[in-house]
């Protein structure tokens, strides 16, 4: 069976408790991960086991914004912020989506709708 890097990633961050975490902490631990992701990248959207995440550190991100965005492509599971630990950004906002269509193509086009709204909606 061939394991992803992201998944790897996953396993070598809580491999044994992985199995019996919620998936309220799941998803927290998943927010934990996008942190330390690069920050050259305004934002991350994943395909996980849960679903699709996305991951916003920006100083102006919105969980108003993102939900309505991820709204768009199916169910929101959970939105929650959590403290960053770097200390170029205050907080992580991720929002779980349960997709209405197939994943991969569904997180295609919310990266576009995504990039598209935080872009119009960028503070003067």
């Amino acid at each position: 069976m061939k394991v992803s890097c992201r998944e790897q990633l996953v396993q070598a961050n809580f491999p044994r408790q992985r199995q019996k975490m919620n998936q309220g902490d799941m998803f927290r631990e998943y927010l934990r991960i996008a942190d330390a992701l690069p920050l050259s990248v305004p934002f991350h959207i994943l395909e996980l086991p849960l679903g699709i995440l996305i991951a916003d550190g920006r100083d102006q991100a919105s969980a108003t914004t993102m939900q309505s965005v991820a709204s768009r492509f199916g169910r929101v599971i959970k939105t929650e912020s959590i403290p960053s630990k770097w200390s170029e950004r205050s907080q992580v906002i991720g929002c779980l989506l349960d997709p209405t269509r197939e994943i991969s193509a569904t997180v295609d086009m919310l990266r576009a709708a995504y990039t598209q709204a935080i872009t119009n909606h960028q503070p003067l």
